[in-house]
């Protein structure tokens, strides 16, 4: 069956573009990036990041790809080739396969990104799914975003409500890619990263990167209807889904608060981004819808 599933991707994954100069079929692909390259990789597997028996082959292969192309968007950057690796189960069928891949194949194609390669493996094992994606900076300045470059006074950003992503988000997403490369062509910002692990871990994490501390307003945090949703049921608040849960896959922004104003005066940008929150020298602190101050909690999905 790997044969005849090789032979049916070159066929469906022909080389396009300028920058494609060879794809699927030979021993490696040639890909031109035309200058410094962005590398990432990400693997999802079976009863870990989705699951088979609720899951979609089609929501699988989704979440694939785009958990890779969120982090291209998280670095301001323009998608354009990826391969694949798959450790495919023994009772999925050459049918599966098809479904998997086409899924995978139009969620790239969607972000202008070219499936040139990869590996296939047969096993007695889950199904387990990697990417590696490679991009380019999309700014004029052919510099990528980094984690590393926020500054004390820049403002914090999201681009989407958070929390509750376990009702559906998690599997569902769209990578935030079309307003990542629109603000990275138009506008300067310090530093990005995408919400994976929750907002408070991954905000750390920049922050940490940037040698900086944060004052998050919790009155400004957008909470999510599922995240509304799971609190009456579990019990909790919603802004705690807000701040720990992961796998929002929005985007944190930093930037002056004169990028801010300009990105509100554009008529065409669409997108909203929501304010939460300054960086700062040192103290990592959450006001309270009270005014009342206190040291935010880190936590989230840890692996």
């Amino acid at each position: 069956m790997e044969r005849d599933f090789h032979h049916w991707l070159q066929q469906h994954c022909p080389p396009t573009g300028d920058q494609i100069i060879v794809g699927i079929g030979d021993d490696a692909a040639i890909v031109d990036f035309g200058g410094p390259t962005v590398i990432t990789s990400d693997s999802i597997a079976d009863k870990v990041h989705f699951d088979s028996s609720v899951h979609s082959l089609k929501q699988i292969g989704h979440k694939a790809i785009a958990v890779s192309l969120s982090d291209i968007a998280a670095m301001g950057s323009r998608p354009i080739a990826a391969s694949v690796d798959l450790f495919i189960p023994r009772r999925l069928e050459f049918e599966d396969l098809k479904r998997l891949f086409e899924s995978l194949a139009s969620t790239a194609k969607k972000y202008h990104c070219q499936i040139v390669g990869g590996d296939t493996n047969r096993w007695d094992g889950p199904l387990v799914l990697s990417t590696n994606l490679y991009g380019v900076a999309a700014a004029q300045s052919g510099h990528a975003w980094l984690m590393s470059n926020a500054k004390p006074d820049d403002l914090i950003c999201v681009t989407g409500p958070l929390g509750g992503s376990l009702l559906g988000k998690h599997i569902a997403f769209e990578p935030r890619l079309d307003l990542a490369i629109r603000l990275a062509e138009n506008y300067n910002i310090s530093a990005a990263t995408d919400i994976t692990d929750s907002l408070a871990i991954d905000l750390k994490s920049l922050a940490t990167a940037s040698g900086c501390g944060f004052v998050i307003d919790a009155a400004d945090v957008p909470v999510s209807d599922a995240a509304r949703e799971m609190a009456k049921t579990n019990g909790s608040v919603p802004l705690d889904h807000a701040l720990y849960d992961g796998e929002d896959f929005e985007l944190i922004l930093c930037l002056s608060e004169t990028e801010f104003e300009k990105i509100k005066l554009d008529k065409d940008f669409g997108q909203p981004i929501y304010r939460i929150g300054t960086m700062s020298h040192e103290e990592r602190f959450l006001v309270n819808r009270d005014g009342s101050k206190t040291k935010l909690e880190i936590r989230g999905y840890e692996h």
